[in-house]
């Protein structure tokens, strides 16, 4: 799953014309449970990430860093 992400994620940097990147993705699984009384009633397994991406652009002898936090996949909320 999470490559797909990374692969979305990717393909908006390059429409871009963005080369150099680093991209940190992180995922985390939610266990939730819901009771009625002293019984479960229903359980259910939440995925939700998050991700960093850290944009290079060098320019003679020096290098400029920006770092981008996200968590959306639409390509009008990635950068």
């Amino acid at each position: 799953m999470s490559t797909d992400r990374l692969d979305i994620i990717e393909k908006n940097l390059k429409s871009k014309s963005i080369e150099e990147y680093e991209i940190y993705l992180i995922e985390k699984e939610n266990f939730e449970t819901i009771f009625l009384k002293t019984q479960p009633e229903t359980e259910r397994e939440v995925i939700d990430f998050e991700y960093f991406i850290r944009i290079l652009k060098q320019k003679g002898e020096e290098t400029g860093i920006g770092v981008v936090k996200g968590n959306s996949l639409d390509s009008t909320e990635i950068l």
